[in-house]
Parts: C-alpha cells; structure tokens; sequence
C-alpha cells in the first residue's frame, strides 16, 4: 500500500533490446526499500536507416573478430566459406586473413570438374556488328579456360583480397555476418530504411531485404566481380592500365571545389596522351 506523503523511489535499467526498441525494467519502492511497483516495457527508438558502403573497404582480416564473438557471424562466415570452397575451389577465409598474391583452383577428380564447370557457365555478352534477333553471342569470361583444363591460376601483385570478384565476395560475407549479429542482439528495427552505394546495393539486398540466400548472393558477387575484372586487358599479375580514385576537391582547401577540380583534370589530359575522366558524381552539392 502506498499512503499520501510516502517518498517513493523509481530505478529503470536497460536490459536489453528486441527488433530495435529499448527493452526497460523497472521498480518503484518505498525508502525502506519496500517495492511497490515493477514494470516492463518496450521503448520505441528513434527511427534508423542502414546504409551499406561499396567496394573500397576491404582490409586484411575484414570480419574476423565478429566472428570470434559472435555465433551468428560465425555462421554466416562458415557457410560463405563452404559455399565458395565447394563451387569455386577458394577457401574464402585464406583470402581475407592471408591476402595471397596467388591462388590456383584444381579441377582434379569429381569434385574439380564440378567447380570447373562453375567457371565455364560464366560468360559475358558481346554485341556484334549486327544484331540478329536480339540474340547476344557469348563469350566466356576466362578466355584461356577450356574443359580440358586442369587448373586456373588467379593472381595480384596488391593480393587477391583486392581482386573484384574475391573482393566482393568477403563484403557480401562480412555484410550479412554483421547484421546477423546485429539481429541475434534484437538491435535492427523492424521496417527500417536501408540503402547501398554501388555494390552496398547488393550487400543491402542481402543483408536487409533477404532477397537471396547467402549462397546465391556469393554467385551473384563472383559472377559480377568476375565480368568487372575481365572488361579491360591485363598483364600476367592482373594490373590493367586503367584505376579508379575518390576524390572530395574540398580536402584540398575549401575554395578547391568543382569546377577547379575538372580543370585539373583537363589540364592533366592536356598535358599527357592519357585517359583520365570524372565518371560518377557520389555526392555532388553536398
């Protein structure tokens, strides 16, 4: 009973969370401690929209110690790897904690033909002179692999870690792993906004819409990063004679903005026989 004149003590903890709102515990007691009142409830947050970077973040290690902590992360982590073993011949985990320079895929026994065949189904369209019935000739990404190969040799000078289509595979895992982890905590908003930058669109459609198992999304990231790499030629260590930079004119001094920018550019394009173009605005006016 709580009589008029009592003093009355309220303490709330934070205990937890469930689908993204704030789960609270409380009690009300009198000064000699005598509870009067407990409650439990579920606190609505601030509305939060996830947004998922695109390639460019990748680092030695990327994910590892989320997947030390974390059941949930592990195993994302651990189906991406029996995924990309099993179909593509790589162990995904040797990409992101070693970076090798090298790797070659065997295509020994049934277990190699099956992952050679993986690699033979990826094919690019190439439109000819002439198009005949809207039908597109193919061509196979990996123009030196044939059904009689034994083996196929990737390599990078920078490590396979920053290879496009390992690149994107290790993002996609790391991707899911998080939120997964960040699911089993009850941390993500039912509902919430999501968006991605470049291939973040895909790790959002992976993470946040579940519009394809995380093996279907590592086929989707392979076959991509796979027809990205081979769109320009490249010597026997991979390099091409062609890069890509972010640039935000406004860390050079803040009078430095864009229209001094393109004239960099151009000045350079005028002084060399060289390509260099600004192809995409990220955040333009910002």
């Amino acid at each position: 009973m709580v009589l008029p004149n009592d003093r009355l003590q309220t303490a709330l903890t934070h205990v937890g969370m469930k689908n993204g709102r704030m789960l609270v515990k409380g009690r009300t007691s009198k000064e000699d401690g005598t509870p009067v009142l407990e409650l439990e409830a579920e606190v609505d947050q601030p509305p939060t929209a996830y947004v998922f970077t695109g390639q460019g973040m990748q680092q030695i290690d990327m994910g590892m110690d989320l997947y030390q902590e974390s059941p949930a992360a592990r195993d994302v982590w651990d189906c991406a790897n029996k995924h990309t073993r099993t179909a593509y011949g790589f162990d995904l985990f040797d990409i992101v904690r070693s970076n090798p320079k090298q790797l070659s895929v065997h295509f020994n026994g049934k277990a190699g033909r099956y992952i050679r065949s993986h690699y033979m189904m990826i094919s690019d369209h190439a439109l000819g002179k002439e198009m005949v019935d809207t039908e597109f000739p193919t061509h196979s990404v990996l123009s030196d692999l044939t059904t009689q190969s034994t083996s196929y040799t990737f390599q990078l000078a920078e490590g396979l870690l920053n290879l496009t289509q390992f690149t994107q595979c290790a993002q996609i895992a790391m991707t899911v792993a998080t939120m997964a982890d960040m699911r089993s905590k009850g941390l993500v908003q039912t509902g919430a906004m999501f968006a991605g930058h470049s291939f973040g669109e895909v790790c959002a459609l992976a993470a946040m819409a579940n519009v394809f198992s995380i093996e279907g999304m590592l086929d989707v990231a392979f076959y991509r990063g796979l027809i990205m790499q081979s769109a320009v030629s490249r010597d026997e260590q991979g390099r091409s004679e062609f890069g890509m930079v972010s640039v935000n004119p406004t860390r050079i001094n803040k009078a430095f903005d864009e229209k001094m920018l393109l004239l960099a550019v151009n000045s350079i394009c005028a002084a060399c026989s060289g390509l260099l173009r600004v192809i995409n605005y990220n955040v333009r006016g910002a």
